[in-house]
C-alpha cells in the first residue's frame, strides 16, 4: 500500500512539472515575432521602425570610438549584411523580433525586395 501511495506521488509530480515546463516553453515561444510586411517608416534617429502599423526597436551599442553599432541584423535576400539606410519606406521586409515588457524589439530584419 506504501508503495503504490510513493509511486502515484512520484508519478504526479512527474506529471506537473512536465506540464509546469510546457506551459514555460509556451509562454516563451508566444515572445517572438516574425512578420512579413512593407515597412511604413524607418527612424535611425530614434531607433524605430513601423511595420504593418507595429513599432519596433531598433537595437544598438557605442563602440569605443562612441560609434553606433547596430545589434539589430539587417540583411539582404540573400542573407548578406546591408546598412540600415537601405531600407527604405515602403520596402517589403522579413522582420524577426520578441516582445519584452510591452516593446518589441527587432532583431533582424531582411528586406525581401
Amino acid at each position: 500500500m506504501l508503495k503504490k501511495t510513493i509511486s502515484l506521488a512520484v508519478f504526479t509530480l512527474l506529471f506537473l512539472s512536465g506540464i509546469c515546463s510546457m506551459g514555460i516553453a509556451a509562454d516563451n515561444e508566444s515572445d517572438f515575432v516574425k512578420l512579413k510586411a512593407k515597412i511604413m517608416a524607418i527612424d535611425l534617429i530614434n531607433d524605430r521602425a513601423i511595420i504593418a502599423e507595429k513599432e519596433f526597436k531598433l537595437m544598438f551599442h557605442y563602440d569605443e570610438n562612441f560609434e553606433k553599432v547596430w545589434d539589430t541584423r539587417f540583411l539582404d535576400n540573400e542573407g548578406n549584411q546591408i546598412t540600415p539606410d537601405q531600407i527604405k519606406k515602403r520596402d517589403r521586409v522579413l522582420v524577426r523580433g520578441k516582445k519584452d515588457n510591452g516593446t518589441i524589439i527587432a532583431l533582424e530584419i531582411i528586406l525581401l525586395e
